[in-house]
Order: structure tokens, then sequence, then C-alpha cells
């Protein structure tokens, strides 16, 4: 029985002598190894379902390298790889695919701006798997401008594979037959805007889902879900950091009602302003929609509260009812993410709320060993 990957060695991080991968034939996944950073020499030989050698970018320096019949690798110039190449010339690389057969191809690979293009426009099909074979020597691509995929003819993205950063916009407008993503799920940054679908130029009428976006972590412009038919669901954007998006805009998805994805949760509590909600379907179609199922398991759990909040939303002082008078009441307020933002006394039945900032909160309260809770917006 031979591996396929190398699972259980994903905290390995030192080997005092030699690492020697040799005859492992359905061999195809290195990238358990992506914390292995001191190794003294570098042994890969014989391991024919290899095609890259992602997961060792992070190596350090090393002495000897030997690269050596693989016959599916092609794909060498990672960063540790080059830098021994630049430092020690020639090594014993050899018998394996056209990228990695020689020393010389792999500095070639490491010299070269393929994989790091400008901008790209995808229109066709055909272009998309051409890329596939042009991007087959790039462990990765980056690419320093934006990316579109716009066009009727576009229904499989899987040449899109080895992209892990966009230097600009990523846009996916005006297709007809695309219903998954998949082909971006090593795209983890995009440092302009996010946009699927659009008013003007159209949207995407089978796309079915987003978890071809599932390793994304970073947007730093603005992210829109716009006019896209069949979408129910976004999932896959779930890992995105709300912190630094400029803005939500999620309008004219017709049958979406699943929005309340840890990201746009967090977005609305911290900058309810900047996101825009419109003509989906029920429990997407507003933000206070959206809301309310973000906080769904508070709201269930207090189901029976005879607690009165009210005026809810807020601005600067709310009214608190339901509590036997004779008590002291305590309450604390606190994000959904469990920072508390004010405590404090309850006196008259009310509670100002200066320095509490617009935002979705969690109000507590408690009088004589009673906790009640509830949702409370400040705009």
């Amino acid at each position: 029985m031979s591996l396929e990957r190398l699972q259980g060695l994903e905290n390995l991080k030192y080997v005092r002598y030699a690492l020697r991968l040799f005859s492992n034939p359905l061999l195809n996944d290195l990238s358990a190894l992506e914390n292995l950073t001191d190794v003294e020499d570098l042994t890969i030989h014989d391991n024919i379902g290899l095609t890259n050698l992602r997961g060792l970018e992070n190596l350090g320096p090393f002495e000897n390298l030997y690269i050596k019949y693989n016959d599916s690798l092609s794909a060498c110039a990672i960063e540790s790889i080059c830098f021994h190449l630049y430092e020690n010339g020639s090594e014993n690389i050899d018998f394996n695919k056209y990228g990695c057969n020689n020393a010389e191809e792999i500095v070639e690979v490491c010299n070269s701006s393929t994989c790091t293009p400008q901008s790209i426009v995808l229109t066709e099909q055909e272009q998309i798997d051409s890329l596939l074979v042009e991007y087959s020597v790039c462990p990765e691509v980056n690419v320093m401008g934006s990316l579109e995929i716009s066009g009727a003819d576009i229904h499989n993205l899987s040449g899109l594979i080895n992209i892990i950063s966009i230097d600009g916009d990523l846009i996916i407008n005006n297709t007809s037959n695309l219903k998954n993503l998949d082909g971006l799920e090593n795209l983890e940054f995009i440092n302009g805007d996010l946009k699927i679908g659009e008013d003007v130029k159209g949207g995407n009428y089978s796309l079915e889902n987003l978890l071809g976006l599932k390793n994304l972590k970073e947007v730093h412009g603005k992210l829109s879900i716009v006019n896209n038919s069949k979408i129910t669901n976004l999932e896959g954007l779930n890992g995105l950091n709300a912190e630094l998006l400029e803005s939500i805009t999620i309008r004219k998805n017709p049958i979406l009602s699943n929005c309340h994805i840890e990201s746009v949760c967090h977005k609305l509590d911290i900058d309810i302003e900047s996101v825009v909600v419109e003509d989906n379907m029920t429990d997407c179609n507003s933000k206070d929609e959206i809301i309310s199922k973000c906080l769904i398991s508070i709201q269930e759990s207090d189901s029976n509260k005879q607690l009165i909040i009210f005026p809810n939303p807020t601005s600067d002082l709310i009214q608190v009812q339901g509590f036997a008078p004779h008590y002291p009441i305590k309450f604390m307020i606190h994000n959904i993410y469990g920072e508390v933002i004010k405590n404090g006394n309850i006196t008259n039945n009310s509670i100002k709320l200066e320095g509490v900032e617009k935002g979705v909160y969690i109000i507590i309260i408690e009088s004589n060993g009673t906790f009640m809770r509830d949702i409370l917006i400040v705009r």
C-alpha cells in the first residue's frame, strides 16, 4: 500500500539530517509538510504521481538537493528550491517532467513572469482550459491585476486552480452555464473587490453555490453578490475577515435565504451602515432579517422570557421592564463575539448607552439570581 498524502506530519518542523521521499507511486500531495523549515538534505526520487512540490515552500537553506525519476513532476519552482539553486547552481535534477527536468528549467520559471500575470479577462472556456497547461509549471500564481470571468460559454474554472492571490478585483458575471466556483479553492487573498454578478453586465444564472471560495480569507475592497438566480446560501464566504471589507451588498438574488454566515454577521455588528441587503428571499431580504438569524440561537434559548426592552432599535437610551422592583438589577452588553462593551447597575429602569457604537449586541440582565438575554440594536 502506498501513501497518497502525508497526513499526520502537519506539525513537523525540523529534520536533523535528510528528508527522503523515495518510491511512493501514489504520492501526490506534500502540503502536510508546510510547517517544515529545517532539513539538511532533500531527496525526491521515483514518485511517479507527484506533480508539484507545494508544501516545501517554507524550507530554509539546505545543503544537498536530489530530484530524479518523478515522471509527472513539472512544478518545482517554489521559493525554497529557487533560493537553493540561486545559491548553489546545478544539482542532481533529471528525468522528471518538462519544467522540472533540470536546474536550468526550474531557474527559468523562478525568473519568469508566467506565475505573476497582469490583469486577465476570460470570456471563453478554451481560455480557462489553456491556463491549466500554462500555469502547470507554477506552484502558485499571483495575479498582479484583476481577474474577470464573463461569458455564456464558461462552465468550469479548474484551470484557475493555482491562483492564490489577486492584487486587483475578482469579477464573475454574465455566465449562463457556470454552476460552481470549483477551481478557486486555493485563492486566499483579493486586494480589491469581489463581485459575483452585477446589474449592468448581468448575473450568473446557473451558479448554485460559492463553496469554491472556501479558503478565501481576505478581501480588501467591496463584496457584492448581485443578480444570481440559483444561489440559496453564502456558504463558502464564511472565512472572510469582515474587518477588512469596505462594504457588503447582497441584492437581487431571488432564492437566496441563508445569509447569516459568520463574516456577514460580524460586518453587521461592526459597521451596519456599510451593508446593503434587498430583493432577496425571506430571511435575507433586509439587514434586520439577517440580524435576527445571526442571533436566533439566543432568541430561541430565551423564548419564554418576560423581559421587555424598548425602544429597540435605539440610539441613546433603553427602558427595561419585566423584573420585580424590589431587587437590584445589573446589566451587561456584549457583542456577538462575547466582548463586553458596557456593564453596570440599572437605575430608574433605564440604561444610558453613551460610548456604545452603532451595531448589534446581546444584553444580559440579572436580578435576584435570574438571568435574561435579548438582542439590542443601536443605530
